[in-house]
């Protein structure tokens, strides 16, 4: 896990974008594991939308933060035993679509309040609000 705070940390703004290990089973274009750091929750108010329930995850959080904030990490390394055990649940398909651009609208409004000082609580509710609106 210290690699990928390393990696975090080094983004611009720190600690916004998302990190995992190298993993050579099923999709390498998308994190299948994936870390980031608390700012996520800010951002996002959840790990990953509440509609996904299990696939499409980690397509959802590579998409979001796109080629500039996603990082494989060479010197961490994962084996996905895919095919072991069989599928353990039901897939479930979500509008993939929608939410990546939910996701890209959250954080680019997040960014841009962190590029102005605005940043903080009180911008970021007056933002929640506009939204619902």
């Amino acid at each position: 896990s210290s690699l990928g705070i390393k990696k975090l940390r080094s983004f611009d703004p720190p600690d916004v974008g998302v990190v995992g290990p190298t993993c050579l089973q099923g999709n390498l274009e998308i994190l299948t594991h994936d870390m980031v750091h608390r700012k996520h929750l800010d951002i996002f108010e959840t790990y990953y939308p509440p509609d996904f329930r299990n696939w499409y995850v980690d397509d959802w959080i590579s998409l979001v933060y796109g080629r500039e904030r996603t990082r494989v990490l060479g010197k961490w390394e994962v084996k996905h035993h895919i095919g072991y055990h069989g599928t353990r649940y039901a897939s479930h398909v979500p509008n993939l679509e929608g939410a990546v651009q939910t996701g890209k609208n959250k954080l680019e409004d997040w960014l841009r309040l962190d590029k102005g000082g605005n940043n903080n609580a009180a911008a970021k509710k007056t933002t929640k609000k506009a939204r619902r609106q």
